[in-house]
């Protein structure tokens, strides 16, 4: 097989991955906040230490504002 032939095949995978994921066209939306996307301080591995900043088991030190989708580790889990 040719060499290019590897790597439009591994470039298709990623592709795939990609699509594979959970966009933020999925994500849980807590009642009353349906016009805004969820943030880290909707998140069940989130504990609040101030109004602005809160602590992931996950990921560490967070700002309570930050949107869901910006999770480093793709992790967010609604409360509830």
């Amino acid at each position: 097989m040719p060499h290019h032939s590897v790597g439009f095949r591994n470039r298709g995978a990623a592709r795939h991955d990609r699509r594979a994921r959970p966009g933020l066209h999925n994500l849980y939306l807590p009642s009353g906040k349906e016009d805004c996307m969820p943030t880290c301080s909707d998140c069940a591995f989130y504990t609040k230490k101030t109004e602005t900043e809160g602590e992931c088991s996950i990921n560490g030190p967070v700002a309570a504002d930050r949107d869901a989708g910006r999770c480093p580790s793709r992790t967010f889990r609604p409360r509830g």
